[in-house]
């Protein structure tokens, strides 16, 4: 954006600057000084509820996987204000493509115990009609499109749905979702120019747990975290304490909006 300057001397550059990190609710439980909720109490206690119950299936989902009564479990502690928090503030008619970690987000939209339960015992009349893996889960009624194994091919997908909202003149966008560990697959980066380039009406969400499944961060990426990568793609890119509901939920919401306005988050 903008002409470079030119200059007489080699100059190496490595480092633009640390990314800041939004957060509106400190490890003391109350707002930082400045901040305010971005919803009322009422809608916040809502969004703790389902967090609740994500927490009790998942402990449940995976005593049964350890048990031997289902082949295979994903669970997604201590992510809970991430998934559910961004699906709040997510438009009904937005598409979500997740990744393994999204039961929050389905639930957040509508998703019911009984269905987690359908499609991780493979019962014939839940959607994949019992040939998926566990925690596959899909739901097209609530705008969730169905789990896949590899990773990292669902984050292209939602970029050519953003792509095609923007052609057709849509106000809804596709958000995707994935992990530090995704971002090291090739699907990332295409997607991000992609979107970047055609300016899709397009969301991504990354949940960085600081590990893909058992290869910690520091063994991954070298640069500041993986929401610079967006910068250096010409996005608008920001960082947010994933266990703070309140400013995942502010993010989001600011992050659709310069989204619908022709700009990929």
């Amino acid at each position: 954006k903008g002409e470079a300057a030119f200059v007489s001397e080699p100059r190496f550059e490595k480092d633009a600057g640390r990314m800041q990190v939004l957060r509106l609710v400190g490890e003391n439980g109350k707002l930082v000084e400045g901040a305010s909720l971005p919803c009322s109490m009422d809608e916040i206690l809502s969004m703790y509820k389902t967090m609740v119950r994500v927490s009790v299936v998942d402990q449940v989902m995976n005593s049964l996987q350890r048990q031997g009564r289902i082949s295979f479990y994903m669970t997604g502690n201590g992510e809970e204000a991430a998934q559910v928090g961004t699906a709040a503030a997510l438009g009904r008619r937005d598409v979500i493509w997740g990744q393994y970690r999204e039961l929050g987000a389905f639930m957040q939209r509508g998703f019911t115990v009984q269905q987690v339960v359908d499609q991780c015992l493979s019962r014939a009349d839940e959607p994949g009609k019992g040939r998926q893996m566990p925690v596959h889960y899909c739901d097209a009624s609530i705008g969730m499109q169905a789990i896949t194994s590899p990773l990292g091919t669902q984050i292209p997908q939602a970029v050519g749905a953003g792509y095609a909202f923007r052609a057709g003149g849509e106000s809804r966008c596709g958000v995707t979702y994935f992990g530090d560990g995704a971002a090291s697959e090739g699907d990332f980066a295409v997607a991000l120019n992609f979107a970047a380039t055609l300016k899709a009406q397009t969301i991504f969400i990354c949940r960085n747990n600081g590990w893909a499944i058992s290869t910690p961060a520091r063994e991954q990426y070298a640069g500041d975290g993986i929401a610079s990568r967006g910068i250096a793609y010409g996005m608008d890119s920001i960082r947010v304490d994933g266990n703070d509901l309140a400013a995942v939920l502010l993010a989001t919401a600011q992050a659709r909006e310069r989204c619908l306005e022709g700009e990929p988050v």
